[in-house]
This record gives C-alpha cells, structure tokens and sequence, in this order.
C-alpha cells in the first residue's frame, strides 16, 4: 500500500530588511513596515493544496554575525 503526497519547493528566501534597504525599493520597504504579512499572501493559495513545503532559507539566523571572508558582510 502506497500513500501520494504533495511536496511544494521554493527557491532563494531571505528575510528581513536588508534588501529593502536598497535604492529603488522604498515602496517594498513601506509595504514591510506597513503590513510585513502582505509578502506572504500570494504564497497561500500555491502552498494550500501541499503536505510538505520546501523552502530554501537564503539567510544567516544570528544578530551582528561575523564575517569569515574579509570583504563580504552578511545580513541579519
């Protein structure tokens, strides 16, 4: 016997406000303060029919991380 399951994957996510931060994205950056969880409301509707979600987390968990490479900073 035999059990089908929906596995959806994503790709490169980043959290926070790093990127935001940039020049030309001030809207976005108005949006995340604004209502952070807009971000995530066209995520339901592909994620609603899943068992397992995938998601490739494209950050560092940590406050004021070190750099181990002496010209690359990281974001929090």
């Amino acid at each position: 016997m035999s059990k089908q399951f929906t596995i959806t994957f994503a790709g490169d996510t980043s959290l926070g406000m790093y990127y935001l931060t940039k020049p030309k994205r001030q809207k976005q950056l108005e949006r995340l303060l604004k209502d952070p969880m807009s971000f995530f409301r066209g995520l339901k509707g592909a994620i609603k029919g899943s068992d397992y979600f995938i998601l490739n987390l494209e950050t560092v968990l940590a406050n004021n991380p070190k750099s181990i490479h002496e010209n690359k900073s990281y974001q929090n």
